[in-house]
């Protein structure tokens, strides 16, 4: 099983002792993300794990890959290739879970998609709070209901100005209605929606049905 770390953490990197003009160094490290360090553990439990042939179940929660500066020059993108190449070609059956109130977003979206693997190997479930897509609504009304199209559409409808953050409201409700689980499972993004409290038994047949 592979999970999200939902907390955040603090690495801390101590002083060099041959080097006097270094010091300990504290770094926060925010949960639901994919950190160089944490990306690079899920490839290398992907590798590990696949060469025994043994299925996963990987539970959700990534906003996407983190993408400062330092993150890069760390090798997230290598890490994250790492991943994309393990579920690729992974030889066992991979169950994604989106667990309550949890969220799939950006590069970890695309990286987990079930269509990754050339065997079909990967499966993909939601609670029917989870929330999944490459951009968060915000981000998606931002593209797809600018201001000039919010204001042609209150114009429609005869609205003034006060009215404005409503229709914005309307807007994100929108978007955000189409990365819900019922959406998602209509245009077959997803293989079902699974309630938290059912998850650990409809998985547990599902596998076994795999397995034979």
């Amino acid at each position: 099983m592979i999970a999200t770390q939902t907390a955040t953490t603090e690495l801390v990197v101590p002083a060099d002792p041959g080097d006097f003009s270094t010091s300990e160094r504290r770094i926060q490290h925010p949960g639901c993300l994919w950190l160089p360090d944490s990306a690079a553990k899920t490839a290398e439990a992907l590798e590990d794990m696949g060469r025994e042939h043994l299925p996963i179940i990987i539970l959700s929660n990534w906003r996407g890959f983190s993408g400062g500066l330092r993150d890069l020059f760390e090798g997230v993108l290598q890490a994250g290739s790492g991943i994309v190449e393990g579920l690729r070609k992974y030889p066992a059956p991979v169950f994604v879970y989106i667990p309550r109130g949890a969220e799939l977003r950006g590069g970890a979206w695309v990286v987990l998609d079930k269509q990754i693997n050339e065997h079909g190997n990967v499966q993909m479930f939601m609670d029917p709070s989870a929330r999944g897509g490459i951009l968060e609504p915000e981000g998606t009304a931002e593209i797809r209901f600018k201001k000039a199209a919010i204001r042609e559409w209150m114009e429609r409808d005869g609205a003034d100005e006060k009215d404005y953050p409503k229709y914005r409201a309307g807007a994100l409700q929108f978007c955000d209605s189409h990365d819900r689980a019922e959406a998602l499972l209509a245009q077959q993004v997803i293989d079902g929606v699974v309630d938290l409290a059912d998850a650990r038994g409809f998985l547990t047949k599902k596998l076994e049905e795999l397995l034979g």
